[in-house]
């Protein structure tokens, strides 16, 4: 056997493998379905019965492939080779996962925007709907970032020709990981209950320790109903005669947008100190961004800049793996090396 024909045949046997692979892994069977889990925990049990032992239990977005279905439930084969039956409410599709993931790497350098916490089991959601899949859970009190908001009107109900009421969603950032939208009357504001109790019924949006005193001065935005993410600012400093907090800023009738920015320092004809930032719309329509000083016992509105559009985020996203072009790259690299030894 020559030499040519020896790696003529290696090169053959590594064009099969790599298409191989560019169709993903091979075949063991019928339904080739994978799901993943959707839980911090999801329990893969022996049998139907919710009593049933335990044969497995997943981690978040550890994967699955799915061997047969029985009503609401998945036989499912865990990396591993243990087998048993799991939610299906539990596990979510690969294309959900994916969109998951693309969501959070489109999202990982957006701003927190302060701390929620659930009321109670509280799902979180693909896209700002309550049809959307679900692909994470919150746990009761359990913390999530704010990134960003969005009121959602209903379509309209063609026998009453009339609309159902809006929604406001918070998108989320899980310190667990997962990012997805989420129903904002059911979180509330993470802030010390000193300054939560002049909301006034109307809900706290972002909110900032502007400093890192035992009281420190807060600031918050608020909404109102509108298609803004926030229509007010308020700032509150602690008063030690009165050992309460009181307002030294206010603002309100704003047509704001997220995020929020708040400032170490900022240096201004007034002065210099703390300050934030905010994206508004004026009543000509320009977006602005606008910049305001904490000097002492006072609020002062020190800048005013057009910015450009804010970034938002879709609902989809183009997800694809490895492409043709990486992989005929590949090919055509190892290909010259054969044909130089040919």
């Amino acid at each position: 056997m020559s030499v040519r024909f020896t790696l003529l045949v290696w090169f053959l046997a590594g064009t099969v493998l790599l298409a191989m692979s560019s169709c993903g892994p091979v075949p063991r069977g019928p339904n080739q379905e994978h799901l993943y889990a959707a839980r911090s925990k999801v329990e893969v049990r022996s049998e139907l019965a919710p009593d049933s032992p335990v044969t497995a239990v997943l981690a978040l977005h550890d994967r699955v492939r799915v061997l047969r279905r029985r009503r609401s439930l998945a036989f499912v084969q865990v990396e591993g080779g243990a087998e048993g039956w799991a939610r299906e409410q539990e596990l979510i599709s690969d294309e959900e996962w994916r969109h998951s993931r693309e969501l959070a790497r489109f999202t990982e350098i957006f701003p927190a925007q302060g701390v929620r916490r659930a009321f109670d089991t509280l799902n979180v959601h693909t896209t700002p709907s309550r049809q959307a899949p679900t692909i994470y859970q919150l746990a009761a009190e359990e913390p999530v970032d704010l990134i960003r908001s969005r009121v959602v009107e209903p379509p309209a109900d063609s026998a009453a020709g009339r609309r159902g009421r809006s929604e406001a969603w918070f998108l989320v950032r899980a310190h667990a990981g997962p990012v997805g939208w989420a129903l904002a009357s059911r979180l509330y504001a993470d802030i010390p209950i000193d300054v939560a109790q002049y909301a006034e019924g109307r809900r706290i949006v972002a909110f900032f320790a502007l400093d890192d005193a035992p009281h420190p001065t807060w600031l918050w935005t608020q909404s109102s109903r509108g298609t803004f993410d926030f229509s007010s600012y308020r700032v509150f400093r602690w008063n030690t005669q009165r050992s309460s907090y009181q307002t030294i800023g206010l603002a309100k009738d704003l047509k704001g947008r997220l995020p929020v920015e708040v400032h170490e320092w900022v240096e201004s004809e007034r002065g210099s100190g703390p300050g934030f930032s905010l994206n508004l719309e004026r009543e000509d329509g320009e977006s602005v961004v606008r910049t305001y000083l904490l000097s002492g016992e006072r609020v002062h509105r020190v800048s005013e800049k057009p910015t450009p559009p804010l970034i938002e985020v879709p609902d989809s996203f183009a997800v694809q793996g490895e492409s043709r072009d990486e992989r005929n790259s590949w090919f055509e690299h190892w290909r010259e090396k054969v044909e130089t030894l040919l």
